[in-house]
């Protein structure tokens, strides 16, 4: 059963999505099927809020083609999706010290190259 942080219980959950319903956008939970696809079901949930109800994170996955998914990359394919956004990230490119975390290890070296390119080429691909 998914719960928000610190949330008082199913009273609270069925609150929040009364004011979600009030706002006018109610965005449907997707689960994350892996550690690392955290970002592509955050870029469903925010696809079906849209409209998008056939997409799933297969399909996601085979657009999004490396396992490891940064902020910069559900940019781009929301972008590819049609959002009209603005990317706010505290570092345009990969921190150094992601090396430390486990996760990250096996594909810094071959995301930062790949990472730092997305970053550079994103104004000129309407990302500001």
């Amino acid at each position: 059963d998914w719960r928000p942080r610190g949330a008082g219980g199913r009273a609270e959950v069925l609150a929040m999505r009364e004011a979600a319903r009030n706002r006018g956008v109610l965005v449907p939970h997707v689960k994350q099927q892996y550690t690392w696809d955290c970002g592509l079901a955050c870029a469903e949930m925010a696809l079906k809020a849209r409209g998008a109800r056939d997409v799933s994170l297969r399909d996601l996955r085979r657009v999004c083609t490396t396992s490891s998914v940064w902020t910069i990359d559900l940019a781009y394919l929301l972008k590819q999706f049609g959002f009209e956004l603005k990317l706010f990230t505290l570092s345009a490119g990969v921190r150094d010290e992601y090396r430390k975390h486990a996760f990250y290890q096996r594909h810094l070296n071959s995301d930062s190259s790949r990472v730092n390119e997305l970053f550079e080429r994103a104004k000129v691909n309407a990302i500001p």
